[in-house]
């Protein structure tokens, strides 16, 4: 809960001083990208115990196949625990990938109430019921998590809480344990709480939920809970368990960027960088080997760089998390400086795909069902086109000022001479609404300290009509680059205009710049990347990634088998890079490919005079 003279944003920014600002996303398709999908493994029977989620195969939102539900009827509806954030980048040292996040938006990215005074009961992640009938003192029923106040986001603060409650056998909803929020609370450290289940609780209606209570209009007062378990045969320390898990995702190999330009990646493969993970113990009395398989492979034809026999190897204390170094099959540490990717010189495009697996996990939990290996695989795909990305596709937040001839600049470099013809900018849509698409300036410096511009010209905001596309501005003049570069805009007025901003690149912090009165600052508030990328076009009439907007939009893409296609066409045809025919399909909502390999494909789009090319990439 914030005091009223002033207001905080997430990384404790304050607005009045028109420093770069964090802000939340209105969805305009009314989904915040918390997309409520299946998993079809590993589910677990909403009627008995055990119950366990760690949240490693959600998607943005709980999954379905977990048993989170809502408090208003028996009958599960996922709608209610949908405004819980699943998420991989808002929790510090987390105990597995991905947590539930709580904050003050709701499931499309939303304030709950458009004023910031109002408080009161904002996300909840409710379970549907779970027979306990026939369970005694004797059976040893116990609850237990892991939560954290704050990590990335603000932290809460006094007055702000997290509670869980159980349902009794009167099917009355009782408050069993809270938290409050505090200044001196560590938002770093994650806490696991254990609780008895008691006699009252012993009917086929048991069920529990988290409420999160703090302000209602915005990302604050944020709480995240992970590794959720319940079941018998427990005690009140029984706080370790034989889960070896990761607890966030592989470090970039193109590491400070997720994307870049193919030609520049094969400047002596410059660009490419040893990957890591954090991985945790989660026993908490004895040490573990941990024992890794790591691959890179192309995708576009499956050759593979680094294959599954090269691994990794540490030992964790209990209740140990460390970060891991690659290593090869003699032990010694894996260089991708050295390896040979000489091969993708070839393509005019290339998706590197990293894959790391746990092999060191037992695989149940207490004997019983639950399968452990489930947050035991992370794949990652990195595209090498034509352009620069410090993000992965996917915005988060808005950032940006409302400063009136503010300016924000991303720095990049070339390791050999290049020329940019384009600009993509990700312009997300912010409430309130903008009456008139505002103009910016569109700049390219060699250098902001002497400012040396290379160009400087009008381009009038586009807001996306979906959630993470892209709007291509072409220059006037093609730019030629030879070093370090930044791409600039400046705004007009004092109205907040924002940026797409992907919280999941912490390095791509450094590389941005502000310049609020004459002097370009270093950003010391964003902790992420603006999604702004640079293009070096080579004539090519398609991209990879998110389709900038065009008459013709892919989305999603990638995708994982399904996607839709915005505005009129006939007919779909889905090519191999021969150019081989595989697929083809008159004009529907939603188009099905999900049963070819994962890889990059083109997609020959119909219409009534007219075809066009664009690239897909199956996950």
């Amino acid at each position: 809960m914030r005091q009223l003279t002033y207001i905080v944003s997430i990384f404790l920014i304050n607005v009045s001083f028109a420093q770069l600002e964090v802000r939340p996303i209105v969805d305009p398709q009314k989904s915040r990208g918390r997309i409520l999908e299946t998993s079809q493994t590993n589910a677990i029977s909403p009627a008995t115990l055990p119950f366990w989620d760690d949240f490693s195969l959600a998607n943005r939102t709980v999954d379905e196949n977990r048993i989170w539900g809502t408090d208003t009827t028996l009958q599960w509806e996922p709608e209610l625990s949908a405004n819980v954030f699943v998420n991989s980048t808002m929790a510090i040292n987390p105990p597995s990938y991905n947590v539930a996040t709580f904050d003050g938006l709701d499931a499309n990215g939303d304030f709950y109430v458009r004023d910031n005074t109002a408080t009161g009961l904002a996300d909840e992640l409710v379970s549907t019921t779970i027979d306990l009938t026939g369970k005694t003192v004797n059976d040893d029923v116990y609850f237990s998590f892991f939560w954290q106040a704050g990590g990335n986001v603000e932290k809460p603060e006094e007055g702000d809480s997290l509670v869980l409650h159980f349902m009794n056998s009167d099917s009355l909803w009782v408050p069993i344990w809270s938290t409050e929020g505090s200044e001196d609370i560590n938002e770093t450290v994650f806490t696991q709480q254990i609780i008895e289940v008691t006699t009252a609780y012993f009917s086929e209606n048991f069920r529990f939920r988290f409420q999160s209570y703090g302000d209602l209009d915005g990302p604050f007062d944020a709480w995240h809970v992970d590794w959720i378990y319940l079941n018998e045969g427990r005690s009140n320390v029984d706080n370790g368990y034989l889960d070896r898990a990761f607890a966030g995702d592989l470090t970039s190999p193109l590491k400070p960027f997720k994307s870049v330009p193919l030609v520049q990646f094969n400047a002596d493969n410059r660009f490419i960088t040893n990957q890591q993970i954090e991985v945790s113990n989660l026993d908490a009395t004895d040490l573990y080997p941990i024992d890794v398989a790591y691959s890179i492979s192309n995708t576009m034809n499956n050759n593979v760089f680094i294959s599954d026999a090269d691994r990794a190897y540490a030992v964790l204390l209990p209740s140990e998390k460390d970060t891991i170094t690659l290593l090869d099959a003699d032990q010694t540490p894996i260089n991708l400086a050295d390896v040979d990717f000489s091969s993708i010189t070839s393509f005019d495009s290339v998706v590197l795909q990293t894959s790391i697996s746990l092999k060191s996990n037992d695989g149940v939990l207490d004997g019983t069902v639950v399968d452990l290996r489930v947050n035991d695989t992370i794949r990652q795909n990195y595209t090498l086109h034509n352009y620069y990305a410090f993000d992965d596709g996917t915005a988060e937040f808005a950032a940006g000022t409302n400063l009136r001839n503010g300016q924000v600049a991303v720095e990049f470099w070339v390791e050999q001479r290049d020329t940019i013809t384009h600009v993509d900018f990700n312009f997300p849509n912010i409430a309130p609404v903008l009456q008139s698409a505002p103009t910016l300036s569109l700049k390219i410096f060699r250098s902001l300290s002497p400012e040396i511009m290379l160009t400087s010209e009008q381009i009038t905001v586009e807001y996306n009509e979906t959630r993470d596309a892209f709007t291509r501005y072409e220059l006037s003049r093609p730019i030629v680059v030879t070093d370090t570069f930044y791409v600039a805009y400046q705004q007009f007025i004092n109205d907040y205009i924002g940026i797409g901003f992907d919280r999941s690149n912490s390095d791509a912090s450094q590389h941005i710049f502000e310049n609020k009165d004459g002097d370009w600052i270093q950003n010391v508030n964003l902790n992420g990347a603006l999604m702004i990328r640079p293009i070096f076009q080579n004539g090519v009439d398609f991209v990879l990634g998110n389709e900038p907007k065009s008459l013709l939009v892919i989305y999603p893409n990638p995708t994982n088998g399904t996607f839709q296609i915005q505005d009129e066409y006939e007919k779909i045809e889905l090519l191999d890079l021969s150019g081989r025919i595989l697929f083809s399909e008159k004009r529907k909502q939603l188009h099905n490919i999900s049963k070819f390999r994962q890889g990059v494909y083109l997609l020959r789009i119909h219409q009534s005079n007219s075809s066009t090319i664009q690239k897909i990439i199956l996950e």
